[in-house]
């Protein structure tokens, strides 16, 4: 599967380069009406196959696919843009941390991050701090491989992330084809990463599936991959990763049963390339928006519950219900912490003031696909290659 994220992610990337100049030759004859057709329509197909370039939002208001419901963000890109971010990598993940497909703070352990693998990998979770180095458990050996997650199974461990009460939560979401059926978000009490040495078992899985999914698979536009999970306004939420153009939709999770819930369509916006995690800052002001060369940094408004990170109740929302709480539709056709129709009752993340930036990395084959705030200033990328990399706020560019 990786490969094919390097492909897409080159080729969304790179462009065109431009054409050599034309060779003096003697003029052709007209084409005939058929052969015009023909260049026509070879022209069309192959079109339908390219990606689309970043851009900001159709001039009629319109989503880039007719069935998606959520309304379209019409947020900008930079006026004048500064040149790509260089970036300098600031620490190397241990060496037996395979990869980092997901980045989520410690709430019990102050500098530590919980990361994990993706398909192809144990499932385990590895505590890291942001100098690389492995957090071990006491008594741990030298050759300690991580913590297993009991009873589970890495089919695509894609997100990780902290829901505010004590729990952390890995989304077993990857779905590069978007054929998917066994979906899951796996939740868990936060262990702690020094005294945790045996398998650690889940509290809960729910089964997961995407409202706006009409067919399996959703072939070949394939617009139902995942890689971020964040909970804000009291919601898991998450940003599709499309591998047909580069746009999100960002869905809120409803929970059905406590152990099914659907992802619904809230807001889309274009984010100049497929999105590979978002985090929101430990003050709860701002959400982070990764994709493999561009980092989103958003204003987040005031909810109705106050922006704590990770937004829990707590006690200036004590009355609000858990999000693990199955959440009834009303007939007005909304739902507590929820929506059922293209016009949300709950409040976008994208709305507020935004700042953004193209990243380069020092290797054309870094994929980035793990973010997480240092502080309140600082986000720390992570790379499936196992560098970790260091973004002010200051460094983005503000585009609203």
């Amino acid at each position: 599967m990786k490969i094919f994220r390097r492909i897409a992610s080159v080729f969304l990337r790179r462009p065109v380069p431009p054409a050599p100049p034309p060779v003096p030759r003697r003029a052709a004859a007209a084409p005939t009406v058929a052969a015009t057709l023909v260049l026509a329509l070879a022209a069309a197909l192959l079109c339908s196959g390219c990606p689309r370039r970043a851009g900001n939002a159709p001039a009629d208001g319109s989503p880039p696919d007719p069935e998606n419901t959520a309304p379209v963000e019409r947020v900008p890109f930079p006026a004048t843009p500064r040149p790509p971010l260089r970036l300098t990598p600031t620490a190397r993940l241990s060496a037996l941390v395979p990869e980092c497909s997901g980045l989520a703070p410690s709430r019990r352990r102050a500098g530590v991050f919980w990361t994990h693998g993706d398909s192809g990998n144990p499932a385990v979770l590895f505590a890291v701090r942001a100098d690389g180095s492995l957090v071990r458990p006491r008594g741990a050996g030298a050759n300690w491989r991580g913590l297993p997650v009991r009873g589970a199974k890495n089919t695509d461990w894609e997100a990780v992330a902290t829901d505010g009460a004590g729990r952390l939560v890995i989304g077993d979401i990857g779905n590069n084809h978007s054929a998917r059926r066994d979906l899951s978000l796996l939740v868990l009490d936060e262990p702690d990463p020094l005294a945790a040495a045996a398998p650690v078992a889940p509290l809960r899985k729910i089964r997961v599936r995407h409202a706006a999914q009409k067919k399996i698979p959703d072939s070949p536009k394939r617009r139902f991959d995942c890689e971020s999970l964040f909970f804000w306004d009291g919601a898991a939420h998450v940003f599709t990763k499309r591998w047909s153009d580069t746009w999100t939709v960002l869905c809120r999770l409803r929970l059905e049963r406590p152990d099914a819930g659907v992802f619904e369509p809230v807001a889309t916006f274009d984010a100049g390339g497929m999105v590979t995690d978002a985090a929101v800052s430990p003050d709860g002001r701002f959400l982070g928006v990764l994709t493999y060369h561009r980092l989103w940094v958003f204003a987040l408004p005031e909810t109705r519950a106050g922006n704590a990170a990770g937004d829990a109740p707590n006690a200036k929302n004590a009355k609000r219900a858990d999000w693990l709480a199955p959440q009834k539709i009303t007939a007005a056709g909304t739902a507590t912490g929820t929506v059922k129709s293209a016009a949300p009752a709950f409040p976008s993340p994208l709305t507020g003031a935004v700042w953004t930036r193209r990243l380069r990395f020092p290797d054309d084959n870094f994929q980035a696909e793990g973010l997480a705030f240092l502080d309140n200033d600082t986000l720390l990328i992570g790379t499936e290659q196992g560098g970790l990399f260091r973004v002010p706020r200051a460094d983005l560019d503000r585009a609203r």
